[in-house]
């Protein structure tokens, strides 16, 4: 697994991205995915998500990311939280949705692997470091746990 602090890409470029990330809950898990070898951070954990394009909206892309990653048709619900993160190559703002329901079974389509997991039970070293905050906020809050997929 890369070090979180090492990336590659050239030094002193600070680019910015608006990302998107949902929480789809089955049981009392939620889905994270394992970025593949290859990306920035593989090996590292994530909820599934990815960048807003220009001219979409936040909600947009969440759907479009979550049909190509993952093969499942979202209902983006709550606006769960926001942050700001700085990566040593890249400045992202990370907006977290909850994704009320789904549509499919969610497929390993562009990450090496994924898994249902109870926020409480979820190895923080494994999980990417811009993810930590909404973990935190999830297991504080017992994000609702009562929906389903479809």
């Amino acid at each position: 697994m890369m070090d979180p602090g090492e990336y590659p890409g050239s030094a002193g470029s600070r680019p910015h991205a608006e990302v998107v990330a949902g929480v789809l809950v089955r049981a009392d898990a939620c889905l994270l995915c394992r970025r593949p070898e290859g990306s920035n951070m593989a090996g590292y954990w994530e909820f599934p998500g990815g960048k807003v394009k220009e001219g979409e909206t936040r909600e947009e892309a969440l759907r479009r990311e979550l049909e190509e990653e993952l093969g499942i048709a979202v209902s983006v619900g709550e606006h769960l939280s926001t942050l700001e993160y700085s990566y040593p190559h890249l400045d992202i703002t990370l907006h977290l949705f909850s994704c009320a329901s789904f549509e499919g079974e969610p497929r390993e389509l562009y990450h090496s692997s994924i898994n249902w997991v109870a926020p409480g039970e979820v190895d923080r070293s494994s999980l990417v470091p811009s993810n930590l905050p909404f973990l935190d906020i999830l297991t504080r809050s017992g994000e609702d746990t009562s929906r389903e997929s479809t």
